[in-house]
């Protein structure tokens, strides 16, 4: 892709963005996240290059049963590239979940639009921008916390002032966990003048992402996508044609089978530790057969990031369509 310095685009925060605008910025949140998710799948393989290159070097690592030591100057690089090729893997990692996320949050927004006849604004496009930061007047525009949740984090945040100030409240008191709730929720603490403290929207992309998009984001790391069933019924109202709801389908099916296996395998993963003290007879062959199961699952599970920017990209193809329906439908619903 060419970088040229320059925004896509300048304009203000609740400036509505026009079709042929959108789909620019669609068109290129997937190149930037092609090259994201390029990078992480090289930088997955060269972690794995270096972890066989230790294996062939040292296959007995980890069971030698003698005191001996090595003096291994080579081993010792590979080491230290190793972990530097793990931390470079984790940080590519958050990126292509969080492009990925920011290309099908935009994209849905994009294709809802166009079926209810609303719009989007710069604010909302940007809202999942993993690089940017907002102003609370942009956070303004974006939809609020839910009440009942700042609410809860207000009293939990002003039940742990005192422990956080240094006071000993006695013996069986223990704090709430309020600012943990609220960075959760995508608040964060701001102290008043007074000395009082609230709690106010986030600015940072984390706090933005966890306020769009709640657990789904904090459990699995996904955006929260319309219903598969919902949106191919509305796709159908609009007299989408048969392959393109069959495309949008697929892709919404396979996002929806990506995440219900990160689900099964947590589900696993708590079963597994639930018999980790266990010595029956048996178990450790259980054992084996759920970490089996767990492994599986874990495996799809990591395709999210790509299992969404397929999403994102069809959605993207189709649009330009899904406008001319829309349109068709509108001239034809105001003829008398």
């Amino acid at each position: 892709m060419n970088i040229d310095g320059e925004p896509l685009i300048n304009a203000v925060p609740g400036e509505v963005l026009d079709r042929e605008v959108i789909l620019r910025i669609l068109h290129t949140l997937g190149e930037v996240t092609d090259s994201v998710l390029a990078d992480f799948t090289a930088a997955a393989r060269s972690r794995q290059e270096l972890y066989d290159a230790e294996e062939v070097r040292h296959p007995e690592v980890g069971k030698r049963t003698t005191p001996e030591v090595s003096i291994d100057p080579v081993g010792s690089l590979i080491n230290h590239r190793t972990l530097l090729a793990e931390e470079s893997e984790d940080r590519l990692e958050d990126a292509a979940y969080a492009f990925s996320a920011w290309w099908a949050d935009v994209a849905v927004c994009a294709v809802a639009a166009a079926l209810t006849g609303l719009s989007v604004t710069v604010v909302r496009v940007r809202a999942a921008d993993p690089a940017a930061n907002m102003e609370d007047d942009e956070l303004a525009l974006l939809p609020a916390v839910p009440e009942h949740v700042q609410k809860y984090a207000e009293l939990a945040v002003l039940l742990d002032e005192p422990f956080l100030s240094g006071h000993d409240l006695g013996p069986g008191l223990l704090p709430v966990g309020g600012r943990e709730y609220a960075e959760r929720a995508g608040l964060r603490v701001r102290s008043l003048p007074d000395g009082r403290v609230t709690v106010v929207a986030g600015g940072w992309p984390e706090a933005r992402r966890r306020r769009l998009w709640g657990p789904q984001w904090l459990e699995h790391r996904a955006p929260v996508l319309p219903d598969t069933g919902l949106l191919i019924r509305h796709l159908a109202e609009v007299d989408a044609p048969a392959a393109v709801i069959a495309a949008i389908r697929e892709v919404a099916v396979g996002v929806d089978n990506t995440v219900e296996a990160k689900v099964h395998a947590d589900e696993l993963q708590k079963r597994m530790d639930e018999l980790a003290d266990d010595r029956s007879e048996g178990v450790a062959d259980k054992v084996r057969q759920l970490e089996d199961q767990a492994n599986a699952a874990w495996k799809q599970g990591d395709e999210l990031p790509y299992r969404l920017a397929a999403y994102a990209r069809v959605l993207t193809s189709h649009l330009p369509t899904l406008y001319r329906l829309c349109d068709d439908r509108s001239t034809s619903n105001d003829v008398p």
